[in-house]
């Protein structure tokens, strides 16, 4: 291919189909459907206990999404003991509404989520804090090694903040030019 071409026409040419387009969709509704209908007590559990799941994925604007993985994580961590309770005792709409309409599961469901809500707020804090605490001692330790040559070499090995800045910047400049 040369390199004024236009690699997005490469395909087309090729004699391939698109991906998407009206086919696909058409596929999907013929798939989703039946699979909706044959598991719908399991569908309308998950719509209603995941939703600090869609509201984090709504409200969280981040390129990584770490808050929707934090909350949808746990949310369905306390989604799971109820769900896999209906799969293997009754899969059916009476069953769902029931685990839905009980207040302590409710509780356990919301709950998982507004954990994995703390926890993504708070982490940021924590991991803060303990960089500064791991900094400050370096900070001292390296203070303290500096004390003990000076206190070995005597104070000609000392230099002042301008002239250490001085001395960094010289082979910067060595090399760029």
């Amino acid at each position: 291919m040369a390199k004024g071409k236009n690699k997005g026409s490469a395909p087309a040419a090729a004699g391939g189909k698109k991906k998407g387009g009206i086919g696909s969709g058409i596929g999907m509704l013929v798939m989703g459907v039946p699979l909706v209908i044959l598991f719908l007590p399991t569908v309308v559990l998950l719509i209603f206990a995941m939703l600090p799941t869609a509201v984090a994925f709504v409200v969280e604007r981040g390129k990584y999404r770490y808050g929707f993985i934090c909350v949808g994580g746990l949310n369905f961590a306390g989604v799971s003991p109820y769900l896999l309770n209906m799969w293997f005792e009754r899969h059916d709409i009476t069953m769902a509404l029931d685990t839905l309409s009980n207040v302590f599961a409710l509780m356990m469901i919301y709950g998982a989520a507004a954990f994995g809500w703390l926890i993504y707020t708070t982490t940021p804090s924590l991991v803060g804090s303990f960089l500064s605490l791991t900094s400050s001692r370096r900070i001292a330790a390296l203070k303290a090694a500096q004390r003990k040559l000076i206190e070995e070499w005597g104070t000609e090995v000392m230099q002042a903040e301008d002239e250490i800045g001085e001395a960094m910047a010289e082979p910067k400049a060595m090399a760029a030019g």
